[in-house]
């Protein structure tokens, strides 16, 4: 028996050349088995096995198919097998015309771990490539549920493929999320092809596909078990309900009532119009407080925005709500909570208010850094934003640019004030009229092109796209940004 052995490290394409020109000068042989573990490359004008570079650096380090098929040709043998385990391998043999044609030989086999368009699997559990794992198997044990008892020596058409056609994708779509990886044989014989089997323990468990079938399927359901688990979670944590407690106390809870089981039934009859009436008192309270911090009494045009708020989500209390706004400096609510109620709310409404009253307004200092602290909720975004560009002010088309770089760049580690940031300059950018955008935006993939800072890039191509979102859903006028579209969340 000859032996030649190519190191990984040391396997470059003239190193493999080598070796099969030694093989060619010690023949002919009976049987000629060539094994070849590694990376494939096909594309469409190329197609080879990739091998260690040879320092050149010229061309992409590749054994192509036409001379591993001139390589086999110099080799005299009756019987030559191929395995080629790597991805892709089934687009580098059929490459090969050695495989074609019989010559002076009694066989001419290849096997290829995969087909052309798929990738071929390592997996720890086996300690090797899937295909390897399972053909070594077979060649050390002879033993397979479907050869029956165990075999001395193995046929390749009739034992040894069909073997690894069965396990092999099997075993891939059970430990590879429902990949495909599907053995390939070909080439030509005038007689089968048998190969010898040691006497070694097995290493790889025998698959069936009804058995493969019920651990997938064993798996998706656990997969979707956890996703429903983390889904409700995430509702618990995110969503917020008002409901009345037994003693008359509105109280806010995470989750929804089909969660907590605690619904307006359970509480008592009238329970719906007590939490209408407390939401329109919060509503009454919020106006006060705009008064009270020497902001002007609300004037058409503010119950105009109140009625907008009707729309995402106050409708039905939005009436009752108006009545309770003062309509002169000094003035205060009408109506008290009842006796014994407490008011549990969140920040949200208050902010909703402040940012609608910014819309048109200036604010102060403080006002604009507490909406600033609120954009990265979802909930609130679309609403805080515009309110936010407001106060920030159009910026000239001269130095817009520069200005937006650089506050970008200047929150380089602070991701989160970033993402503020990026918002409020993309909604100012899509206000803008059409030519001053257009400008605008090519200076931005100016500045992005010229940039060598990664993150700074990733700011920049994100506010392009998002403007021209934004652009492409209408949203010209900043006064109604919010009510037209909703940007791509940060």
């Amino acid at each position: 028996m000859k032996l030649v052995w190519i190191d990984e490290s040391k396997a470059t394409a003239e190193a493999l050349k080598d070796g099969f020109l030694s093989l060619a000068r010690q023949g002919p042989f009976e049987l000629c088995w060539v094994f070849l573990s590694g990376h494939g490359w096909v594309d469409e004008t190329s197609a080879g096995f990739l091998v260690q570079p040879d320092g050149t650096g010229v061309d992409l380090p590749l054994l192509h198919a036409n001379t591993l098929d001139q390589l086999l040709s110099e080799i005299t043998a009756e019987r030559t097998i191929l395995v080629l385990d790597c991805c892709l391998a089934e687009g580098v043999v059929r490459r090969m015309p050695f495989f074609t044609a019989l010559g002076p030989s009694v066989a001419r086999l290849y096997v290829a771990s995969s087909r052309e368009q798929q990738r071929t699997w390592e997996d720890d559990g086996v300690q090797h490539g899937v295909f390897s794992a399972h053909l070594l198997d077979l060649l050390n044990n002879g033993s397979a549920a479907q050869l029956g008892a165990r075999k001395t020596q193995l046929d390749v058409d009739a034992e040894l493929f069909p073997t690894l056609c069965e396990q092999v994708p099997l075993y891939v779509l059970e430990h590879k999320n429902g990949a495909h990886q599907e053995p390939v044989k070909g080439g030509v014989s005038s007689s089968a092809v048998t190969l010898p089997v040691a006497s070694a323990a097995r290493r790889v468990r025998d698959r069936t596909a009804l058995g493969t079938a019920i651990r997938r399927l064993r798996q998706i359901m656990t997969g979707l078990a956890v996703g429903a688990v983390a889904l409700l979670l995430l509702t618990y944590t995110l969503v917020y309900y008002i409901e009345p407690g037994a003693t008359g106390v509105l109280i806010v809870r995470h989750g929804t009532r089909w969660l907590t089981h605690n619904t307006d039934q359970q509480r008592g009859r009238g329970a719906r119009e007590r939490v209408r009436s407390a939401v329109a008192e919060v509503l009454g309270v919020i106006a006060t407080a705009r008064v009270d911090r020497g902001f002007a009494p609300l004037d058409p045009s503010d119950r105009m925005l109140l009625r907008h708020l009707a729309a995402i989500g106050y409708g039905d209390v939005i009436n009752q709500a108006l009545s309770h706004v003062p309509t002169e400096r000094g003035a205060r609510v009408a109506a008290r909570p009842v006796a014994g109620m407490t008011i549990v709310v969140g920040s949200g409404p208050w902010l909703v208010a402040l940012a609608e009253y910014g819309r048109t307004r200036e604010l102060p200092a403080h006002d604009v850094e507490l909406l600033r602290e609120h954009v990265a909720d979802p909930a609130l975004r679309d609403l805080l934003v515009p309110a936010l560009v407001r106060q920030e002010g159009v910026e000239p088309v001269k130095t817009a640019v520069g200005s937006w770089v650089a506050r970008l760049a200047a929150l380089r580690l602070d991701a989160r004030a970033r993402g503020v940031e990026q918002a409020i300059i993309a909604s100012a950018l899509a206000a803008r009229p059409r030519t001053a955008f257009d400008l605008l935006l090519e200076r931005l993939r100016t500045a992005r092109a010229d940039t060598r800072e990664p993150e700074l890039r990733i700011a920049l191509g994100a506010i392009i796209v998002e403007a021209q979102i934004g652009r492409a859903r209408g949203c010209l006028d900043p006064t109604n940004y919010a009510r037209k579209c909703t940007l791509p969340a940060f």
